[in-house]
């Protein structure tokens, strides 16, 4: 899923307003005019693709800043960051450009991955 072609960035015109004491990010998208609330992994996916990183980057960012005994992943830290990356962008609050767009893989008949 993660691969060296696609780039993830923030959809434009998003505003985060951190709850530190929920554990919680609330998100303003603009284009929509809709709130959605961001468990903490989502939030931290979000916050690491602020500028856009490459699919291996954002996974070497999310290594480092999430610890492998955190409760909250449950020991399955890669497959929260794939569930987080599918939600942002199912929410469309994260793009993904580059080659293999999960849209072009479809059209293609691949994507299956």
């Amino acid at each position: 899923m993660f691969s060296p072609s696609i780039r993830y960035s923030q959809a434009p015109g998003l505003r985060l307003r951190p709850v530190r004491e929920l554990g919680v990010c609330v998100v303003f998208a603009a284009e929509e005019a809709r709130l959605y609330r961001l468990n903490a992994q989502a939030w931290l996916v979000l916050a690491l693709c602020r500028e856009g990183l490459s699919g291996p980057a954002l996974q070497a960012a999310w290594r480092e800043a999430v610890a492998p005994e955190d409760a909250a992943l449950e020991g399955r830290p890669a497959e929260c960051l794939q569930q987080a990356v599918e939600l942002l962008l199912a929410r469309r609050l994260l793009r993904q450009d580059g080659v293999a767009s999960q849209e072009a893989l479809a059209e293609a008949g691949g994507g299956d991955g």
